[in-house]
């Protein structure tokens, strides 16, 4: 943890086995929620979803707890609710979680990554298994019962780095849901030079 101004020295937060991936902050800013992977550099190995209190003793504790791979949590504006990806089988989905406990709730229908709430906690974003950006209303928050509508596709571009692995994240959402700023390749192409003959030094 730094300051973002940079007047402030550099605070490790955690000491862990693995590798940890910093996710989201709650909106109180005293929990961090981040990816916690069991083997470290390697590609899609099992990983879960765990919190870090900023205060008292600063003790970690699980989250989402699965043999897949469960990725990219990001809290609702509430911090009521965590929203994730998670592949139990041969593809992620997309799920919304009670926090700090609860029963998981679908959101994606075919395949999804890289969840991203609307400020008002109304509306999920996330990248299906076409690699379109879509969007699907909720009611978690006024609701016993969480409430999901249908995935809307809303375009689909040309991402520069696969959106389907559990670190990437691709995009980010305006407050009101109605701009993005994402990552894509360049239509140009770069030129490609051949050295023909070429012979190393010495």
């Amino acid at each position: 943890m730094k300051s973002a101004t940079g007047s402030s020295a550099s605070e490790r937060l955690l000491r862990a086995p693995g590798a940890q991936q910093a996710d989201d902050w709650s909106p109180n800013g005293q929990v961090v929620l981040y990816t916690n992977v069991s083997k470290s550099g390697e590609n899609m190995s099992p990983s879960e979803i765990w919190a870090l209190p900023l205060d008292g003793s600063r003790t970690p504790f699980p989250v989402v707890r699965t043999a897949g791979v469960a990725a990219n949590a990001e809290f609702s504006p509430t911090g009521r609710w965590v929203a994730f990806q998670l592949n139990e089988s041969n593809r992620f989905e997309v799920y919304v979680q009670p926090f700090p406990h609860g029963d998981k709730v679908r959101i994606s229908t075919d395949g999804g990554v890289q969840p991203r709430w609307r400020a008002d906690g109304k509306e999920l974003f996330y990248i299906d298994a076409d690699n379109q950006l879509m969007a699907v209303p909720v009611d978690v928050e006024s609701v016993r019962t969480p409430k999901v509508g249908s995935p809307v596709p809303l375009f689909t571009p040309f991402w520069s780095l696969v959106p389907h692995h559990p670190s990437i994240k691709n995009y980010s959402v305006s407050r009101d849901g109605g701009r993005f700023l994402v990552d894509v390749l360049r239509e140009t192409t770069s030129p490609v030079t051949v050295l023909l003959n070429w012979q190393p030094e010495g």
